[in-house]
């Protein structure tokens, strides 16, 4: 047997203001990868403004020829994507460098025309912003370009004789066309697809 030292009376622990493990639980988000071809899609443009309050594309309560146009990007992916120095071209004259920004999955930036200087708008899934410049999309023809930072073709659009309502991808969200929006869908959709259903859905028919 082993000699046990007398026992002393228990004094009580100072009180440590110890760290809380949940205190400092992170939650691993995905890395917003930056924008690719395929990845990041042109999905509507709006080149000939429609007349009247149907035509307030930009919903600030006014139909304007120039600050209604848009162009409508949509991230086709379930990762993140940065759209930092993406650039839109309306033929060779640059229109807007966007800053630092992350779509998220089957999210969307709606470039609009106008108002130059206007904050930009965010519900956590679509992102308006207004363009560096007027976009200045002719009613007659056009030829849309987005390029990465480094100056790679994203995406491109070449369109004649602009219908008063916005042009889609056909289908949606594939990148490809541009084909009149659906009469009996309204004269535009930024934001959604062109039925008004979410982009979460990939516009299923």
């Amino acid at each position: 047997d082993t000699d046990m030292p007398e026992s002393s009376p228990e004094e009580p622990l100072p009180d440590l203001d110890m760290p809380n493990p949940a205190d400092h639980a992170t939650v691993d988000e995905p890395e917003c990868a930056p924008a690719s071809p395929e990845r990041l899609v042109l999905n509507e443009l709006l080149a000939n403004v429609p007349p009247g309050q149907e035509g307030d594309a930009n919903r600030d309560g006014e139909r304007h020829a120039f600050d209604d146009e848009f162009i409508e990007l949509v991230n086709v992916t379930a990762q993140p994507l940065n759209i930092r120095g993406v650039m839109v071209f309306n033929g060779d004259k640059l229109r807007h460098t966007f800053a630092e920004r992350c779509v998220p999955p089957y999210g969307a930036v709606v470039l609009i025309g106008g108002p130059t200087g206007a904050p930009v708008r965010s519900d956590g899934q679509v992102s308006w912003v207004s363009s560096d410049t007027r976009l200045s999309l002719s009613n007659t023809s056009g030829l849309v370009r987005v390029r990465a930072e480094s100056g790679a073709l994203l995406a491109h659009w070449s369109y004649e004789d602009a219908p008063p309502r916005s042009l889609v991808a056909t289908p949606e969200l594939s990148g490809r066309g541009p084909a009149p929006h659906p009469k009996e869908a309204g004269a535009f959709s930024p934001g959604t697809c062109a039925g008004g259903g979410a982009l979460a859905s990939r516009c299923a028919q």
